[in-house]
């Protein structure tokens, strides 16, 4: 199966149960799950907003951009953008295909 980060499983009609819980309930104070209460996963929940193949391949774009960052080796908290971010539709380097 395909480890979800930071993203949001509803749009492929997924739907993550639990990921908060409520640590005192006088208070309602609600925290994030971090393994003390199970989650549960269920697929095909309702109708996907967008198909899966898709929602796979844009994690998979959101995670190249994201390599883009390179740790400074100067200053180890600092992270450097490498030359072309491709950020932009325009602002990656152009071939010409003749």
């Amino acid at each position: 199966m395909y480890v979800l980060t930071q993203a949001n499983e509803k749009y492929m009609g997924d739907a993550l149960l639990q990921k908060t819980y409520t640590v005192d309930f006088l208070s309602k104070k609600r925290v994030k799950n971090q393994g003390i209460v199970p989650q549960y996963y269920i697929e095909d929940n309702h109708e996907a907003i967008i198909p899966r193949e898709l929602f796979y391949k844009v994690q998979e774009e959101k995670a190249r951009r994201a390599a883009i960052y390179k740790p400074s080796a100067e200053k180890k908290s600092k992270t450097e953008k490498s030359k072309y971010s491709s950020k932009y539709a325009l602002s990656d380097i152009m071939v010409c295909g003749e």
